[in-house]
């Protein structure tokens, strides 16, 4: 029932141990221009958004320029530029094997964690011989990285 009456917003307080964000930002060619400015300001807003002193952020970006090898970039928390001016903006998208590598970090935290993925699409990865990886694969891996993150107690957002 909605009154005029004041109602209290909590129950209670109680203390918690905040929690834990990872920002995972696909730093691939298909990112340049636009794209990566677009992730630039969408990882400030989330940035800005949970700016509390219980919350403890990392932004990382990922890419592959080597066949078989992924790349992962950590930026310091404040960044704002995560694009060319920083290094190159390249490469393909190994996009299950940067969630799989996130997924192994943020489980060695007791915080309650969040894997923000900012991507602009499909996966594409080269092996040693620089063979692409079948696409369909690289989409099931991706959702199986995102299970084995979800099944970890890690909320994902794509």
């Amino acid at each position: 029932i909605v009154t005029k009456q004041a109602q209290p917003v909590f129950d209670g307080e109680a203390r918690g141990r905040g929690f834990r964000v990872l920002l995972l930002v696909d730093r691939s060619g298909s990112m340049l221009g636009p794209r990566i400015e677009q992730a630039e300001r969408a990882c400030t807003v989330v940035r800005r958004a949970l700016k509390f002193p219980f919350v403890k952020m990392d932004v990382w970006g990922f890419q592959s320029t080597n066949a078989n090898v992924v790349e992962i970039t950590r930026f310091d928390a404040g960044t704002e530029v995560l694009g060319e001016k920083v290094s190159p903006v390249s490469g393909g998208t190994p996009l299950p094997q940067a969630i799989t590598v996130a997924v192994n970090y943020l489980k060695q935290f007791k915080d309650k964690t969040f894997l923000f993925v900012v991507t602009d699409g499909e996966p594409h990865f080269v092996n040693k011989d620089h063979q692409p990886y079948d696409v369909k694969s690289l989409k099931d891996s991706t959702h199986n990285a995102i299970r084995e993150a979800r099944a970890s107690g890690i909320q994902v957002v794509c």
